[in-house]
């Protein structure tokens, strides 16, 4: 009998994200040979990952998560950690595209379209160190590539082979980090526009204190990143990349930033959907590009519309001088809160 499951990968169509439909593992087999060649990810090549007991999710309320902390951190008042849970509308919670900062291979960085993709849920908590403070204390997942429903081992980030999740506890503004001996399971129920999974969780700090965190989140709503595409041709030398975008609001602007050599992008805020051309007159979007010698630089720059909570920004620009640089690309899921003044 062959598994009931769809490979997850959103797809970007027309400037819209289209997350694919996403049916929960409900049956086990060979699977169909489409399937199996998907990549790594798959429930069946995840062979360390035991499968847990998901009939709690049978008493979660949709658009709900559970989660207790046990060990060295605990949230037992906390209202996630009661047996109803609390509303995903309540926290910070996140699902979105893996965002570790930093150089090393075993990082993952996901895309909106193909992921690895990752989710966060966050608790109050109380350290045994400061146990009359209750601080934000954090759990992060990454999912392996090629992610769909099923049983999945969790391992340090580190440590994870590319068929398993990486996980970690961190909490107090990253005073707390638990990142070591990092043992559990998670169970992806739903992957596509809401993830929906169960999870059990062991981690140790420097110190080998431990805390273990066991729960369950039920449609968490996709939330696409803010990410640049782009394409460069410099002095004759081509290069292109999808990035997750850096991103600042002052000065009455948006600043979008991001690519190889480092651009900048100066949108004044409440910009109206339209055409732009670069300049620093009134009316103008200053462009600016690091690490490259230019005496002038023109171009366009088209805000869009996303649908109601997005806006889009097209650009194409041009340098004359030492370096002649030609670049054109698009800045996607920028939320209109970010664009609009306060």
């Amino acid at each position: 009998m062959s598994q009931n499951k769809t490979n997850r990968q959103p797809q970007l169509l027309g400037g819209a994200l289209l997350l694919g439909l996403v049916l929960p593992l409900t049956a086990c087999g060979d699977g169909d040979s489409d399937q199996q060649a998907k990549g790594s990810g798959s429930a069946s090549q995840s062979s360390a990952a035991q499968k847990l007991d998901t009939t709690i999710l049978d008493g979660l309320k949709a658009q709900h998560v559970q989660m207790e902390l046990t060990g060295t951190l605990n949230n037992e008042n906390a209202s996630i950690a009661q047996d109803e849970g609390a509303p995903v509308s309540e926290g910070k919670h996140v699902y979105r595209p893996a965002s570790s900062t930093g150089k090393g291979d075993y990082l993952r960085k996901g895309s909106n379209a193909e992921g690895p993709y990752s989710f966060v849920i966050y608790t109050d908590a109380v350290h045994d160190d400061e146990p009359d403070n209750t601080l934000t204390a954090l759990m992060t997942i990454n999912l392996p590539e090629n992610a769909q429903p099923g049983s999945y081992a969790i391992q340090a980030y580190k440590e994870a082979a590319d068929d398993e999740a990486q996980g970690q506890l961190s909490g107090g503004g990253y005073a707390w980090n638990f990142v070591r001996n990092v043992s559990g399971t998670v169970d992806v129920i739903e992957l596509g526009d809401e993830i929906t999974a169960t999870w059990d969780l062991t981690a140790q700090d420097a110190q080998k204190r431990e805390v273990q965190t066991t729960g369950s989140v039920k449609n968490l709503a996709f939330t696409p990143q803010v990410e640049m595409f782009y394409e460069m041709d410099i002095d004759g030398e081509q290069k292109e990349d999808r990035i997750r975008s850096g991103y600042s609001k002052k000065n009455n602007k948006l600043t979008l930033f991001g690519g190889n050599p480092l651009m900048y992008i100066d949108v004044p805020l409440d910009s109206e959907a339209g055409s732009y051309s670069v300049g620093k007159d009134d009316g103008q979007v200053s462009v600016s590009i690091n690490d490259i010698k230019y005496d002038t630089i023109d171009g366009e720059i088209v805000i869009s519309e996303n649908g109601e909570d997005y806006r889009t920004v097209d650009f194409e620009f041009q340098t004359e001088g030492e370096n002649k640089a030609d670049i054109k690309g698009s800045v996607q899921y920028i939320p209109i809160d970010l664009i609009t003044s306060d």
